[in-house]
């Protein structure tokens, strides 16, 4: 049987389905759940060539009434829905990657998306992939459910001079919520998690497949900037133009815009933090200063001992243990940092450390000097998917 020529044979009578424009497309999708899951199974039927799934969940009991079998419990989610695709026989490549949207997901992965999705179940790890989508110019679906109301949503990001960011829509109080619960510490027992359904989340996936499809078929601007959101308790269909905010928290800068770019000679984990200073200074000049766009833990104090761990770097989701009394340590809010000085890179204290697990394959991070900023672009390891 020749599963291009008569798998899609149904799909091929409609006026809108180009096979070759979809199985030549490469789909970032960001969490796998309710949402995601089926989503991701949409998107294969409909012939989409590439999928890359990201999350970083195992699959447990309380997953299998809104999805996944028996079967998948103690599975990384992404391989259980990379093993039903592959059960579906249509030849459609899926790289799936147990991970975290907040430390794994780099700027340079996601501008290698024709489009990046997000069936995400908090809003700080929505933040995290509407900042690396809008960094890398990809256009962003972006899902979400409520099973109190049967609610299902889906709003579509496209990076542009006017366009409005997932950002511009939160509030103060989301922005306390996000502080309350940073990925290492999803759980706030003060604010309850919605509850979900298979029912609303069936239909939020295939919002996430058609508004996939039609960005890749007609292009983003068909859509960009639209909130569509149906409520299976009373029926209603409700569309929203979405306005950017004026007063949003986030710059609304693209990679590389009109900053200078320059290609590090090493993937970011691979060069120590005194190399990284010596690559920007031979290209720079002195005097200019390091930005991660994301947190790192640097110093750190140990509450069992007193003694304060310098220089380590480290993500927040991490447990590090005291270079004197071997404590284990989770590292505070107070202990992140994103901004490195040409000194401090230099200095004894970091000079020799890396961002090895720290920072993701292809991150991309920007140097300021006298008030210009410069992208700085770090490869991929040689051998990896990407």
């Amino acid at each position: 049987m020749n599963l291009t020529s008569e798998t899609f044979d149904s799909l091929a009578q409609t006026s809108w389905y180009e096979h070759d424009v979809l199985a030549g497309a490469t789909v970032g999708l960001v969490g796998v759940g309710g949402i995601g899951a089926p989503g991701a199974v949409q998107l294969a039927r409909l012939g989409v060539g590439r999928l890359v799934l990201m999350d970083p969940d195992i699959c447990e009991p309380s997953n299998l009434s809104r999805t996944f079998v028996r079967s998948d419990l103690g599975k990384y989610k992404v391989h259980a829905v990379r093993d039903e695709i592959a059960r579906c026989g249509l030849g459609t490549e899926v790289l799936a990657l147990p991970g975290d949207v907040a430390y794994d997901l780099s700027w340079g992965m996601v501008s290698r998306l024709d489009l990046v999705v997000g069936a995400l179940d908090n809003r700080a790890a929505r933040v995290a992939l509407s900042r690396a989508a809008w960094r890398a110019g990809v256009p962003l679906v972006d899902t979400a459910q409520d099973g109190e109301s049967l609610t299902a949503l889906a709003r579509v990001f496209l990076p542009s001079g006017t366009g409005a960011c997932y950002q511009c829509g939160l509030s103060a109080a989301d922005y306390r919520y996000i502080g309350r619960n940073v990925p290492c510490t999803r759980e706030d027992p003060e604010v309850p998690r919605l509850p979900t359904t298979g029912l609303e989340a069936g239909v939020a996936a295939a919002l996430l497949a058609s508004l996939t499809a039609r960005v890749l078929l007609e292009g983003p601007e068909t859509v960009a900037g639209m909130e569509y959101r149906i409520s299976l308790g009373d029926y209603s269909f409700m569309t929203t133009r979405l306005q950017r905010n004026a007063a949003c928290r986030f710059d609304h800068r693209t990679w590389p815009g009109e900053a200078a770019t320059l290609a590090a000679p090493a993937p970011v984990g691979r060069m120590t933090l005194g190399e990284i200073a010596d690559f920007l200074r031979t290209e720079l000049g002195e005097g200019f200063s390091l930005h991660l766009d994301r947190d790192v833990v640097t110093d750190l104090a140990c509450p069992e001992c007193g003694h304060v761990n310098r220089g380590i770097a480290a993500r927040r989701s991490d447990t590090v243990h005291c270079e004197r009394c071997d404590e284990a340590i989770s590292p505070p809010p107070t202990a992140l940092r994103s901004t490195f000085t040409e000194d401090e890179l230099r200095g004894p204290e970091f000079a020799q450390r890396t961002f090895e697990r720290v920072l993701p394959d292809g991150h991309v991070a920007w140097a300021e000097r006298g008030g210009e900023h410069t992208m700085i672009s770090f490869t991929f390891e040689e051998g990896k998917p990407w």
